[in-house]
């Protein structure tokens, strides 16, 4: 336990207030090598965690729990030396030896030579997850002290909006959250018990679903305390004694008490009972519902698929209490007997079992600071994933082709960085995109998103290098198009970047990750068509609207568009146009090649009728499952690309 003196609190503001960071990834990343500091500042109390480093999976190794900080420590803050080393003294009284250590070293007194960062001792990461503005405002000038790094956590960072967050969830909820899950997976229920008592779940997807608030245990003795005359206070050490008392030495709360602090205590405590059930019995349905649905769309006995947040399948059903009073709800769920008559036992009708046996209640003191935990691991593991792509090979198709025929251009990643523009979000923090930055052979250099990092990579594979004999000097027979991340031409910039001066066209997204190229079989039709005309620059859908990909609502604009495609007679198509089906053809999206096949023909609608003419069509079904109807033109440039570019066989 740490050093930590009983300190007043008071919600009286700094005299200064100092600007605190939220995070923003990867910048707040600490050191992979050094442990950092987390913090729950709640309404009454701080929880301090000293974390392990990556190698150790960033667990917390010491916990602690403070008082808030003295409002008067820090209104004679005036900015000097002096000053600084009595807060770095009183710093001191707040932490335990082994963080002492880590920041001070050997030494016995704080000197200013000692809180001044250096090389040997890089500055101390420190994670803050707060509920109350004011007091975080303290924590961040305490730490000022030190050479030290300190960032409030948002809500993003432990969920993502496609798993459900929401404005409005308290991070600590969320923080909870992510570490119940990581802990034990997910579907994941948290009873967080403290000065307000909040339950929040998620699904076995790693979704949120959603949960509640109400005042905690303290706050409804404190309550009954304040605002009768007659009726005692009671403290939560009372209650907690009077709960032990009666798991472990058999001696049941009346229902009907007798003694005015039993009644209080049965009646709070069974309302609580009686809720909680009720919760984890409708988080039981929600969880079965999620696993049927599963079955249904990944078959039964399937592994947990679609999950951003954990690969862990909470199968037994643990449910977690956390917070300053959750080892009361702990006991009220470690014996049948915690009420007189037994009241879980007299209300089961026809023998039927209750639900509560299939939940298993977990004691977790510390939870949030595991969520931290997860948060810090994850964008640690990212930050040397993205790194390793530097170096790599990769390919892009353009506008135009050289003398060679090649209309492929190969480069390699050079660096990662931040992108020059920003834009502030909803909290007012400036938000950066990180960009790889490619060189290409031909001596152009473009910026790249993460997103669109894959698709270069997959082509890259597809193609590979030029072929043997190709002539890389020759020069472009035809204007080539450029990148998407300057809002000025070429011609406006001095460095020979591929940019462009339109708006990009949304990327489109690959039907897996790992996914690196469709797979085709060639077909034995040979047309006799051009090789080298440019596809079709819209991705059509099928007559009766239907598409089983992500882009059915709306047509994607090719990179390639080659303005004013002239028209053709493709008689060649027309004269037996069933015999195509079961032909191959491809085509390019977003510089990516994807194959399918020609699977059923769709005849004309009769000029005669009353209907819009409608000409002949072709549906054409991906390999990653996207529907498709071409046209004549468009059939001829797809079995020619197909021919043109052969088949891509998985590795």
């Amino acid at each position: 336990m740490g050093k930590s003196p009983t300190l007043s609190s008071s919600s009286a503001p700094l005299v200064q207030p100092i600007p605190i960071n939220r995070t923003s990834w990867p910048d707040s990343t600490p050191d992979e090598t050094q442990p950092f500091v987390s913090i729950i500042c709640g309404n009454s109390t701080l929880t301090w965690a000293f974390h392990n480093t990556l190698e150790e999976k960033c667990c917390p190794t010491v916990y602690w729990r403070t008082a808030h900080l003295n409002p008067q420590l820090f209104k004679r803050d005036d900015g000097s030396a002096k000053n600084k080393t009595g807060l770095a003294v009183e710093f001191r009284k707040h932490i335990p030896p082994i963080v002492d250590t880590h920041v001070f070293g050997a030494q016995t007194t704080v000197t200013v030579q000692s809180i001044t960062p250096t090389t040997k001792h890089p500055p101390l990461a420190v994670y803050i997850v707060s509920s109350c503005s004011d007091e975080t405002q303290r924590i961040a000038k305490l730490f000022s002290s030190i050479p030290s790094r300190v960032y409030l956590m948002k809500g993003e960072d432990f969920f993502s909006v496609a798993e459900g967050l929401q404005d409005n969830y308290g991070v600590d909820r969320l923080a909870g959250l992510r570490g119940a899950g990581d802990m034990y997976g997910f579907p994941a229920l948290v009873f967080d018990c403290g000065t307000a008592m909040t339950y929040t779940c998620a699904d076995m997807h790693g979704r949120i679903v959603g949960g509640g608030i109400a005042p905690g245990l303290r706050s409804q003795f404190r309550s009954l305390g304040d605002h009768t005359d007659a009726l005692p206070l009671i403290s939560p050490d009372d209650v907690k004694a009077r709960v032990k008392d009666a798991v472990e030495n058999d001696k049941p709360l009346p229902v009907f008490a007798k003694e005015t602090k039993e009644a209080m205590m049965v009646s709070v405590l069974h309302g609580l009972i009686t809720k909680t059930q009720t919760i984890i019995d409708c988080w039981l349905h929600v969880a079965t519902l999620s696993e049927k649905e599963n079955e249904r769309v990944n078959g039964k006995n399937s592994a947990l698929k679609e999950s951003n947040s954990s690969d862990k399948l909470n199968t037994p059903r643990y449910f977690v209490c956390t917070g300053g009073d959750s080892e009361i709800l702990h006991d009220l769920y470690k014996t049948d007997t915690i009420f007189s008559p037994n009241l879980k036992q007299d209300t089961l009708k026809n023998g039927s079992k209750s639900k509560l046996s299939d939940a298993i209640v977990q004691h977790e003191k510390y939870l949030l600071h595991y969520g931290i935990a997860f948060v810090i691991r994850r964008q640690l593991v990212a930050r040397i994933e993205a790194v390793k792509f530097i170096g790599k090979r990769v390919a892009k198709l353009f506008e135009g082709q050289g003398e060679d025929g090649d209309d492929v251009f190969r480069g390699r990643i050079i660096s990662l960085h931040k992108s020059d523009k920003n834009d502030e979000g909803d909290d007012g923090q400036n938000k950066y995109e990180e960009l790889y930055k490619i060189k290409y052979d031909d001596g152009d250099i473009e910026d790249v998103s993460k997103d669109e990092l894959p698709a270069l990579l997959a082509l890259y594979e597809q193609v590979g290098e030029k072929k043997p004999g190709n002539d890389k000097g020759k020069k472009m027979t035809t204007k080539r198009s450029y990148g998407k991340k300057s809002e000025q031409s070429p011609a406006a910039i001095n460095s020979n970047k591929r940019k462009s001066n339109k708006a990009a066209p949304p990327a489109r997204k690959l039907a897996s990750p790992t996914r690196k190229a469709a797979v085709s079989i060639l077909s034995n039709n040979d047309p006799s068509a051009s090789h080298n005309e440019t596809p079709s620059n819209k991705r059509k859908f099928s007559s009766d609207g239907k598409s089983d990909g992500k882009l059915a609502k709306k047509k994607v604009e090719n990179i390639r568009k080659s303005p004013g495609r002239p028209k053709r007679n493709n008689t060649k198509f027309t004269e037996k146009p069933e015999s195509l089906v079961n032909t191959s053809v491809a085509k390019s999206f977003e510089n990516v090649l994807y194959y399918g096949k020609i699977t059923k023909y769709i005849p004309p609608e009769d000029k005669n009728s009353n209907k819009k003419f409608s000409p002949p069509l072709w549906h054409v079904v991906y390999d990653d499952g996207d529907e498709e109807d071409f046209d004549a033109d468009d059939l001829a440039e797809g079995i020619n690309l197909h021919k043109s570019k052969g088949t891509f066989q998985k590795n």
